[in-house]
């Protein structure tokens, strides 16, 4: 027969056995949450919450988005020769010195230009040049990159209008070196004009 004082000890280390379960659990619990907080944090810091456009909702987008893709920057036209001319020249209002041309020509039987586009020397821009009809927007030609003190002789337009005038436009625009976008530019109005015999 079991006395009292055997059932008080047994009861006592039933008790702390209880008790020592009720802590384990505890911290096996703790350890759990704060390994969920970690990972929910985790996963947050790759993303930023933004407004939704149009409500008043939210949107989770990643934090670190892929790089905008951009046009790569125009390289110098291999074309373009030292320039010693002595064309007419124009200032935009910063000062920048431009081509002064109210006209060109293709003369009959060719394909390219008779005038040279230059860059006169002394400027601090590359230039970009383009050539367009009025009427339709249709480029002719498009340059590389020409330094300061170089130009395209016999630019070769890309397509052959009949023979006649044309009202044109002569975009050029302007660089800085190791830029990959304009800074700014010029559209000058010109007649182009296709002589007899082209093509």
């Amino acid at each position: 027969m079991i006395d009292s004082r055997e059932i008080s000890r047994r009861a006592r280390l039933r008790a702390a056995e209880i008790r020592a379960e009720r802590k384990r659990r505890k911290a096996a619990g703790i350890i759990g949450l704060a390994a969920s907080f970690a990972f929910t944090a985790a996963t947050v810091a790759c993303f930023v919450i933004v407004p939704a456009v149009g409500n008043a909702s939210y949107m989770i987008i990643p934090d670190k988005q892929p790089p905008l893709a951009r046009s790569p920057a125009p390289q110098r036209d291999e074309a373009a020769k030292p320039y010693s001319g002595a064309e007419r020249e124009s200032q935009t209002a910063d000062g920048i010195a431009t081509p002064g041309y109210a006209s060109l020509a293709v003369p009959a039987g060719g394909i390219s230009l008779k005038q040279p586009l230059f860059n006169p020397a002394g400027n601090a821009y590359y230039f970009l040049f383009e050539i367009a009809l009025s009427d339709t927007g249709e480029t002719l030609y498009t340059s590389g990159l020409v330094v300061p003190g170089y130009c395209i002789e016999g630019a070769p337009l890309s397509v052959k209008p009949a023979p006649g005038e044309y009202g044109a436009v002569l975009k050029i625009s302007f660089y800085h070196p190791g830029q990959s976008s304009a800074s700014g530019g010029v559209e000058i109005e010109i007649r182009l004009t296709v002589e007899k015999g082209y093509g």
